[in-house]
């Protein structure tokens, strides 16, 4: 009788754990996965909210809509699980953790759930992955057209964990930081990475040479000028200044 009542109980764990792995690989990294799982850090099926350091990425596709009216819905549906799935690659490649989609959009961080002293320069590398990457795709014509890429990336403290109701939670990243990154991306280049000065410094002298200063700007919600550089992939003959105007996000 003990011996199937701890056949059950066995059983029963490895169920839960089935399930929560499930979920979690929805948004993490197979090795964060594991490390969530073997450390016990969920509580209840959550992941408790908590204050972060982290770094914010947006990658989102250039003149999106356009491509979209153009196109019949399941081209449109092919064209974004292929782009998912590709980029994707890069962001947990680095340990990242996606947030979620947005449309078009991709938003991911680096330091959250588990700590990384790195997160800065793992969301540089992601962003020069997916760049990169979607070069590689554009010239293997895997759509009708090219398309390109806006790369944004923020770091600074967050608000981390499960968020929702008891009918529905996602694992999200609240808070100022984020709100700039999103607001950053629409001023980016396209087939670019545009970072704030807070990621510039954040990465230290080995990745700073891959950066440029474009400028500094005011965003709304944001009562200071920040300062933003951005990637010199395309080798333009000169930084692109930015208005001193308030810039409000998409």
């Amino acid at each position: 009788m003990a011996a199937s009542v701890q056949r059950w109980l066995l059983s029963r764990r490895l169920q839960e754990q089935a399930q929560i792995r499930q979920k979690l690989e929805r948004y993490h990294s197979p090795a964060v996965v594991h490390q969530l799982i073997s450390v016990g850090a969920l509580k209840n099926g959550r992941l408790p909210p908590r204050e972060a350091e982290i770094s914010i990425l947006f990658a989102d596709i250039v003149n999106f809509t356009p491509i979209a009216e153009q196109s019949s819905p399941s081209a449109i549906a092919d064209l974004l699980n292929v782009f998912f799935e590709e980029m994707l690659h890069s962001v947990f490649a680095q340990g990242g953790t996606l947030d979620k989609f947005i449309g078009d959009c991709i938003m991911a961080f680096f330091g959250a759930p588990e700590p990384q002293i790195d997160h800065a320069e793992r969301a540089i590398a992601t962003a020069m992955g997916m760049l990169n990457r979607l070069d590689q795709l554009n010239l293997q014509n895997i759509w009708p057209q090219p398309i390109q890429l806006r790369v944004a990336i923020n770091s600074g403290k967050a608000f981390v964990g499960d968020v929702g109701s008891s009918q529905r939670v996602d694992y999200t990243v609240l808070g100022g930081t984020v709100n700039l990154a999103a607001r950053l991306e629409t001023i980016c280049p396209p087939g670019e990475c545009v970072i704030t000065d807070a990621t510039y410094q954040a990465i230290g002298d080995r990745h700073q040479d891959l950066f440029i200063p474009m400028g500094a700007g005011r965003f709304k919600g944001i009562d200071r000028p920040i300062q933003v550089y951005r990637t010199q992939r395309h080798r333009h003959p000169k930084p692109l200044p930015l208005k001193s105007t308030e810039v409000s996000s998409s």
